[in-house]
């Protein structure tokens, strides 16, 4: 998934986040994976949205609400989300994935 250029991680409000859980009593259960980060920039909501709509044209924009966008993939076991909103005079960009988890 592409990174929007020059933004920055939010690390004091935990930006990244990685969760895998497998449950014990079940053989042909895989469990799932979540990796999800926060990020932000200057810029405003239209651009950044403009740039993931280029960047990733066969996502489907789910919900544009109130100036937020939410862009969703789901492909191989997976699905991915690109959620674009401003706060305090700039844009938090959170990016997530929800699937199985990877093999070791």
């Amino acid at each position: 998934m592409p990174l929007y250029p020059g933004a920055r991680p939010l690390k004091h409000r935990g930006g990244d986040a990685v969760v895998e859980w497998t449950s014990k009593g079940e053989e042909n259960d895989k469990g799932f994976a979540i990796s999800a980060s926060e990020m932000v920039t200057d810029d405003p909501v239209d651009q950044v949205a403009g740039y993931y709509r280029k960047e990733l044209p066969n996502w489907v924009v789910v919900q544009e609400r109130g100036g937020a966008v939410r862009m969703e993939l789901r492909e191989g076991g997976y699905k991915r989300i690109v959620a674009i909103r401003a706060e305090h005079d700039r844009t938090h960009i959170g990016v997530a994935s929800v699937g199985e988890p990877a093999s070791n």
